[in-house]
């Protein structure tokens, strides 16, 4: 990888070269934070709901007896 003074980072690749600012980057880092924030928030609505739907058995305090 090459670094150029107007922040331009220069990646090879088997087609060819790629260059990507730091912007660029930045908004691929934060797309892929937001997909896996989404994903998980996703699925922990799903087992929330999931544990939810199952009768759950009741506990009886000894205080109460």
């Amino acid at each position: 990888m090459e670094r150029h003074k107007d922040g331009f980072t220069i990646i090879p690749e088997l087609g060819g070269v790629q260059c990507e600012s730091r912007e660029q980057n930045l908004a691929k880092l934060f797309s892929n934070s937001l997909e896996i924030l989404i994903i998980s928030l996703g699925l922990l609505l799903i087992s929330t709901t999931v544990y939810e739907g199952e009768p759950r058995e009741k506990v009886i305090d000894p205080l109460d007896i």
